[in-house]
């Protein structure tokens, strides 16, 4: 199933894939009308789609940086609306499900600069979480990989911040976005797979977080 809107595309940004996640990226892209790949390494494969970009970093440059290169050059192909994935991003087996939420989303707000829709899969059980009926609710925060942003939104609030590299990427983006009075939420309607994380702690201004 191609989704054809030749105003919404797919960012997958990649590092170092193994053959199974070129196995994904693969597939994903052949899911979608346009987008493109920012590779934070050396590229491993060439696209012959002409609807979809490769840009080439060489070395590892950070998730913001990627980002942002990446949804530069979306803009500049006259692409409004990105979903972002990893290259470990699993599309769920349902053809219908990224139209109906672009639908919803199209339809039902007109400035949320973050739409985010998980599904965390359990790696022992092997199962992942499904919720039959969209059902947004308003979030504090986004997260840069599963996640659909409007360009304008990134656009304004200049993009995300680059010498925070992968960690805090986010919050510091989610704070932006909250100042210049753009809306997040979350859904229980997902359209993606990501494996469970390994839970870690952290000590933060000698606040333990978990």
């Amino acid at each position: 199933m191609i989704y054809q809107n030749k105003f919404f595309g797919v960012l997958i940004i990649c590092y170092q894939p193994n053959y199974e996640d070129i196995y994904n990226i693969k597939k994903n892209i052949s899911s979608f009308k346009c987008g493109g790949i920012v590779w934070n390494s050396k590229k491993i494969f060439n696209i012959s789609n002409p609807n979809f970009f490769q840009i080439e970093l060489n070395t590892n440059l950070g998730q913001a940086k990627a980002l942002n290169i990446g949804f530069s050059k979306a803009k500049s192909l006259g692409i409004n609306i990105l979903l972002t994935l990893d290259q470990d991003s699993i599309l769920i087996e349902k053809s219908d499900r990224i139209i109906d939420l672009i639908n919803y989303y199209s339809n039902n707000y007109t400035n949320p600069s973050g739409f985010n829709f998980l599904s965390i899969k359990d790696n022992k059980s092997n199962n992942y979480s499904y919720s039959r009926e969209i059902k947004p609710y308003a979030s504090l925060t986004t997260v840069t990989s599963g996640c659909i942003y409007l360009i304008s939104a990134w656009e304004k609030i200049k993009g995300f911040k680059e010498k925070f590299f992968i960690e805090g990427v986010d919050t510091e983006y989610s704070l932006k976005a909250k100042k210049n009075k753009f809306n997040f939420y979350k859904i229980d309607y997902p359209i993606i797979i990501h494996d469970a994380g390994i839970p870690i702690s952290k000590e933060v201004l000698k606040f333990k977080l978990k």
